[in-house]
């Protein structure tokens, strides 16, 4: 509650302090009315504003004896005083601190969201994973089988053919007279079922494990690839995560001292102040640092070619609030109307972008009437829009 002159409490406390309408000491200056620039004396109805501690006659700001006394008398702290310039400040800081409290929880939601999504891909990732081991792990048990039982079909065709040959043996023993024809047509029929049981199971055996092998290579290829295809998806949402609370500041002249610190440090009291100027309750600490991108290059004549400066903000929520008031930057002081203001993005992002800029400047020239066309929207969310021309 604001302090109060004139009151009993105050003139028993002071009461041998000397009377004046002038300032007789340094103290005597604190309590000069913000108005009339008179001092407000101990018997004079006086009044303190809470935030600013500047005092007031009670009438230099139109304030009467009840409203006066009820100020007066009032002990419990749940009613305040400002004066008219503090008053407004703080209902725009009120303001702007419900604004905020709204945009924190909101973008909390949405990182809870996130968050569950992103554990929920990788839950998935890792259960296919699990899955592939398995689908492998089977292969490779069914490729041995299959193996196992073309080697047993071999051995059983080679003892059903020794067979053979034993009966033919033994009827050559019986005949010698064609012994030498029954021989000689043993070893024909020997080698023509010997070549054609080779053959038949080689190509048999070959074509089946083919097939096998192509179904199931196939079927590992794509969940090699969707696999890639989740792990780059995540990847991507990491980097854009990374990224998210970050801004490019384009055509920010370069500082030409030597130490990179001392440059780093010019680069950081410029965008404090370009972002202050944008009046969205903008604090030193919601920059956490800045970094010049690319290499740095001084030609021949000792000029210096301005880089991108890269601008790390504390959080989301003062980002956003300078991303959507870009449009003050042709209000603001000469040195800040050229600088550009652009989100950090990701490769894939900035690929996306050049490709919409490239359809916008088509469809611009391809059409003619009061329209040109340009990309607008935070990354993820670029679109091509119409923009009426100057007349």
């Amino acid at each position: 509650m604001a302090a109060r002159r004139g009151s009993a409490s105050d003139k028993k406390s002071d009461k041998n302090r000397a009377v004046s309408t002038t300032p007789t000491s340094m103290s005597d200056k604190n309590f000069e009315c913000s108005v009339c620039e008179l001092i407000v004396e101990h018997e004079q109805k006086g009044i303190e504003c809470e935030i600013c501690k500047s005092w007031y006659h009670i009438g230099c700001v139109n304030i009467n004896d009840k409203e006066y006394e009820v100020l007066s008398d009032h002990k419990i702290g749940t009613i305040h005083w400002y004066c008219t310039d503090c008053n407004v400040r703080s209902v725009e800081l009120l303001r702007l601190v419900f604004g905020l409290q709204d945009r924190i929880q909101k973008n909390e939601r949405e990182m809870d969201m996130m968050r569950l999504e992103t554990n929920a891909k990788i839950s998935k990732i890792e259960s296919e994973y699990e899955a592939v081991r398995e689908d492998l792990k089977n292969l490779n048990k069914r490729i041995e089988e299959d193996i196992k039982k073309c080697s047993e079909n071999i051995r059983k065709e080679m003892e059903h053919k020794i067979n053979k040959e034993e009966m033919v043996r033994a009827l050559n023993e019986q005949k010698g007279d064609v012994k030498e024809q029954v021989v000689s047509f043993r070893d024909v029929v020997k080698e023509q079922l010997e070549q054609e049981m080779l053959t038949k199971v080689d190509d048999t055996l070959k074509r089946e494990f083919m097939v096998h092998m192509n179904d199931e290579l196939g079927d590992f290829q794509r969940t090699i690839n969707e696999t890639k295809q989740h792990v780059d998806d995540i990847r991507e949402q990491e980097d854009i995560e990374a990224r998210r609370c970050n801004v490019i500041l384009y055509r920010v002249p370069e500082s030409s001292a030597i130490l990179s610190e001392d440059r780093r440090k010019e680069d950081t009291v410029f965008s404090q102040q370009f972002f202050n100027d944008f009046n969205v309750g903008f604090v030193q600490e919601d920059i956490k640092n800045v970094y010049r991108l690319g290499a740095r290059h001084i030609d021949q004549e000792g000029g210096i070619r301005s880089r991108p400066l890269l601008v790390q903000m504390a959080n989301r929520q003062i980002k956003n609030l300078i991303m959507e008031s870009l449009y003050k930057i042709k209000s603001l002081a000469t040195k800040f109307k050229s600088v550009v203001v652009a989100h950090d993005m990701t490769k894939k992002q900035r690929l996306e972008c050049k490709d919409l800029v490239a359809q916008a400047k088509q469809r611009s020239e391809e059409e003619s009437g009061d329209f040109f066309y340009r990309v607008r929207g935070p990354p993820g969310n670029m679109r091509i829009v119409p923009v009426r021309k100057r007349q």
